[in-house]
């Protein structure tokens, strides 16, 4: 406690000495008989950055509802079962990640339905939680997807967000209207593709640049305008 400026000992004439206990911000040390002020970690300040960092830890992320739709018909595709996975995602996840949890929750469906079709073995019911964790954590997805996931990004709407959890609704008007709002989501996805690739393409024009932005002339929300973007940035080069 000496040591760390927690105690000050003032030794008195003869054998006695007289101990304190610091608790203010600035303490003092005693060196070679010199007492000077030096800023040291109090017991105060030691407790309350404890205090704080338990406090942030404690903070849960919140999760829509439509986050939650998302997760359970990911659950039912993939045959992930988890019976408090939302009380442990909610518990796990840093609060930040409201912001981008959806677009996350996607490409996490991607990533999977890629690994599914090569064969390379997706997540399973005991990790999907714990791989949502570490994806968030590692940074995954904050960009949006490659090329190669591009395909799969599509499957994810119209495969999976697309299925019906409960029985089908007879008003055909509702089941209208969701396939426009999940038509819309693909067709935004492809003109962040769009715009990504021209970018990439006008920074550096290489044989590779060139090649991935070809490959969206053949992209069915690809209209006549977008071909004769694609092909007028192409052709200047």
């Amino acid at each position: 406690m000496k040591q760390h400026g927690f105690l000050i000992t003032n030794q008195r004439a003869g054998t006695s000495a007289v101990y304190k206990i610091t608790t203010s911000y600035t303490v003092y040390k005693e060196e070679l008989h010199t007492v000077y002020k030096e800023e040291l970690h109090t017991v105060y300040e030691h407790i309350k950055n404890k205090d704080q960092k338990l406090e942030q830890t404690c903070i849960s992320i919140l999760i829509t509802e439509k986050q939650k739709e998302i997760l359970e018909k990911f659950c039912k595709y993939f045959g992930w079962v988890h019976k408090d996975y939302l009380e442990e995602l909610q518990k796990e996840l840093p609060k930040s990640c409201e912001e981008y949890l959806t677009d996350e929750l996607i490409l996490i469906a991607a990533y999977n339905l890629k690994r599914k079709a090569e064969k390379k073995g997706f997540w399973t019911g005991n990790y999907f939680v714990k791989g949502i964790i570490r994806w968030i954590d590692n940074g995954k997805g904050k960009s949006k997807p490659n090329i190669h996931l591009q395909h799969y990004v599509e499957k994810v709407h119209t495969d999976i967000l697309k299925s019906k959890i409960e029985e089908p609704k007879k008003e055909e008007e509702t089941e209208q209207v969701t396939e426009q709002v999940t038509d819309q989501e693909a067709y935004n996805d492809f003109l962040w593709f769009l715009k990504y690739y021209i970018e990439k393409y006008q920074n550096l024009k290489s044989a590779d640049n060139r090649k991935q932005l070809e490959n969206l002339l053949n992209h069915k929300y690809c209209n006549q305008q977008h071909k004769e973007t694609i092909i007028n940035i192409i052709q200047e080069n």
